[in-house]
């Protein structure tokens, strides 16, 4: 009787255990998953949302820049432009008048922070024009309606480039360049009006002439 009983229970359990793992395999999470939705879980339809959850199904790529920690190279860099932004924004407040409307003409105009920086770190309005004219940024006629007119009245002025002054007075009969040419400081003779005159350049700009 005792055999009898034991064998019994252990059919019964050997049942129970058959119908736990057929209960376990019919039930399988992507079913439960699927069994009431469409596969595709809808914030504050399907569950609630918290605080700080705006409920969206996806996250553009600034959102999930900012929130990915950065690997120490991007962090680096990130710290980097961070700090071109905050001189940028120093340098920019502490223009004149006069130095910040002659930058808005053409701050959109230089490609990135670090030109930006580089420009205005640069001490005079010459200085600065020399640098946008030899990244062909501008032209003397586009910066000065004045050279224009002077161009257009044979004359020269104070600040015209060396092209300027030949589109304006024509080729020159001498060119005397003192000391390294690089640095443009030059003495350029003209015959006119039936006698010789001189202009005056340094770092390529008129800064003279004789009458």
């Amino acid at each position: 009787m005792t055999k009898l009983l034991t064998k019994l229970l252990g059919l019964i359990l050997i049942l129970g255990l058959s119908a736990c793992s057929d209960f376990v395999i019919k039930r399988s999470f992507e079913q439960e998953m699927e069994r009431d939705s469409d596969g595709v879980f809808v914030a504050d339809k399907d569950f609630p949302v918290v605080s700080g959850d705006v409920g969206q199904t996806y996250r553009n790529s600034e959102e999930i820049r900012l929130r990915t920690p950065p690997t120490p190279s991007t962090k680096k860099k990130l710290e980097y432009l961070s700090s071109l932004e905050d001189e940028l924004q120093h340098l920019e407040e502490g223009l004149t008048e006069k130095d910040y409307q002659h930058y808005s003409r053409y701050k959109d105009k230089l490609q990135n922070n670090s030109e930006k920086i580089y420009f205005l770190k640069l001490k005079t309005l010459r200085e600065r024009d020399e640098y946008l004219y030899g990244k062909g940024i501008y032209s003397e006629q586009s910066l000065s309606p004045q050279v224009e007119e002077a161009i257009r009245n044979r004359d020269v002025l104070l600040g015209m480039s060396k092209d300027a002054v030949s589109r304006s007075w024509g080729s020159p009969i001498r060119v005397d360049v003192a000391g390294d040419p690089s640095y443009e400081n030059e003495r350029w003779a003209f015959y006119r009006e039936g006698r010789v005159q001189y202009v005056y350049f340094e770092h390529g700009k008129v800064q003279g002439w004789s009458q």
